[in-house]
């Protein structure tokens, strides 16, 4: 069943690019995608193309460059992070990103400067008590346990629904043979977690919002309707939103799928026993629709023209001869 899921997954991926091929959020998710199926230089490459279509996001490089630091490539990361900070000095996510690479290759006074430009940007938001969050945890390794409280009950000011920090400041509290204060730092948490969901008119309005939308979603999907009454209909309209003729919902109702309009995407069957190989030509779509030459990508990283080579001439200025000044 995942392995039939991946291949949906990545049949719909191909068709997002296609139908928007600048569109920075496709390659990104993509990317992301195929780095978590273990797929990284394909992940790679599909971070590249969506630097050298938005060049002015740093998300993208920000995700490049952590996907390097899972490949051992501290190095390379920085240089990405640093190209990042410098398309966009306020993006708060790539100066956290970037501190937290630093202080796991052990390097605690630069990840703390990291933090701090990150702090510099907004001290206020749910960014910043990630922030400190993450800086509360860098001070508790290193033992400095008076800073790491002290942040830690910053970030919380700022989001008090974190559970990740409130278990990580009671783990600091048995670590200094304190399991009383431990405890009533959990059962804080869980006491703010019940007023929160207690608050009535808080879940109301939150239902208020939601409930209309996935009213409109089920509408769309049919999903109200027995599959007998979706193949009906599908069968009164005669084509499906894929293009598909009827005799291809038939066919997806005798495999018992929920979502026979997927079958004219990919072939569900042959994904049960492995995941069968995308005839997608990145390489090729980009060379028609981006005019992108995918030897070039690493060139368009590090900020140069692809096929243009640029040498550097030393001119040397002609000195002007001085005027001559009138004899009295």
């Amino acid at each position: 069943m995942r392995a039939e899921n991946n291949v949906i997954a990545r049949k719909l991926f191909e068709k997002a690019v296609q139908a928007s091929p600048k569109n920075r959020f496709s390659w990104h998710v993509w990317a992301l995608f195929e780095a978590n199926q273990g797929n990284t230089d394909k992940a790679r490459k599909l971070l590249k193309i969506g630097h050298a279509v938005n060049p002015r996001d740093p998300v993208i490089l920000q995700s490049l460059a952590l996907l390097e630091y899972n490949c051992a490539s501290p190095n390379v990361a920085r240089v990405l992070f640093r190209k990042a900070s410098q398309i966009d000095p306020r993006h708060q996510p790539v100066w956290i990103a970037w501190g937290w690479m630093e202080w796991k290759e052990g390097n605690e006074r630069t990840a703390r400067s990291l933090y701090q430009r990150a702090l510099s940007v907004n001290s206020t938001n749910e960014c910043a008590a990630r922030c400190l969050q993450a800086w509360g945890v860098l001070e508790q390794r290193v033992g400095n346990y008076t800073a790491a409280r002290r942040l830690l009950r910053s970030s919380l000011n700022i989001n008090s629904q974190s559970e990740v920090t409130w278990l990580t400041w009671a783990a600091l509290e048995e670590e200094q043979g304190d399991p009383v204060r431990a405890e009533e730092i959990r059962d804080l948490y869980f006491q703010q977690r019940i007023e929160v969901m207690d608050d009535a008119s808080w879940v109301m309005g939150f239902l208020d919002i939601i409930d209309p939308a996935l009213d409109s979603v089920k509408k769309l999907l049919n999903m109200d309707r027995p599959s007998g009454q979706v193949m009906q209909q599908g069968r009164n309209r005669g084509i499906t939103a894929e293009g598909s003729s009827t005799s291809d919902l038939d066919s997806g109702t005798a495999e018992g799928s929920s979502t026979p309009n997927l079958d004219s995407i990919v072939d569900r069957r042959a994904a049960y026993t492995r995941e069968a190989e995308s005839d997608f030509d990145v390489d090729g779509f980009i060379r028609r629709r981006l005019a992108l030459d995918p030897a070039e990508l690493d060139a368009v990283l590090e900020g140069s023209d692809p096929g243009v080579i640029s040498q550097r001439r030393t001119r040397r200025l002609t000195r002007k001869p001085l005027p001559l000044l009138p004899v009295p």
